[in-house]
């Protein structure tokens, strides 16, 4: 089972059936209960991008992870931003899926040194008049990205750019021709761009990809002891 909870909500979803709190407690919190932990077994909290279906591919990997190193685990989905201050701040103990961007600002995160998914970042446009990406379409085109992704950031830093709160946003309003180019990560872009369900607009990727990048699992430091352990379950997992 796979605890997931949207932004800072305490609702445990189970497969496809919601429930609310049962008030049963376990050893480290009070106000939800994992199923099947042992009785004061330690459960670790990772946050997750909300609405990103590259985030969400990761999860079930995790989880057979923690199980494998005797650790249940419960998912917090936030905003891409906000995750990043409640892991940084330890009001989670994780993040499920990061570039090593992320350890360039944030010093108290620790990373599991497996990698797991590959990050394809492209640009998107809705215009029929740009052909390819180059460095050159940023200057010339306005932007948009999805706030909190540091991949998107590290490209548009010195640039002005609109953002966007989640991906769906993000392209909904390309869609909508607020901008002319999007950066998004692929497997969330294509999901966002299947959500629409009436399109204004014919969006395009753009090729070459701006960046390949691999992702890894961040914990907090606080948490520092399970990484060598969290190594080894992801290594026989995946064969890495």
């Amino acid at each position: 089972m796979i605890a997931f909870f949207l932004l800072s909500s305490p609702v445990v979803v189970a497969g496809s059936n919601t429930e609310e709190p049962s008030g049963e407690t376990n050893c480290l919190h009070s106000f939800y209960k994992v199923e099947g932990a042992a009785e004061c077994s330690e459960v670790i909290r990772v946050g997750f991008v909300a609405h990103s279906e590259f985030d969400r591919q990761v999860l079930p990997i995790l989880r057979q992870a923690y199980r494998k190193v005797g650790v249940e685990v419960a998912f917090v989905g936030y905003p891409a931003e906000r995750q990043l201050q409640a892991v940084s701040k330890g009001q989670v103990d994780g993040d499920a899926l990061r570039v090593a961007l992320i350890e360039n600002k944030y010093k108290n995160l620790v990373r599991v040194n497996i990698p797991l998914l590959t990050l394809r970042g492209y640009a998107y446009t809705n215009r029929e008049d740009i052909e390819e990406y180059s460095t050159k379409v940023l200057d010339e085109y306005s932007l948009i990205h999805e706030r909190g992704i540091l991949w998107s950031e590290n490209v548009l830093e010195g640039r002005q750019a609109s953002e966007a709160a989640s991906s769906p946003e993000l392209f909904k309003m390309l869609d909508e021709k607020r901008a002319d180019i999007a950066l998004g990560t692929e497997i969330s872009a294509e999901e966002a761009l299947r959500s629409i369900k009436e399109p204004k607009s014919v969006i395009r990727k753009l090729y070459p990809p701006i960046t390949v990048m691999r992702t890894y699992h961040y914990l907090h430091d606080s948490h520092r002891h399970l990484a060598p352990k969290l190594e080894a379950a992801l290594k026989e997992i995946i064969g890495e």
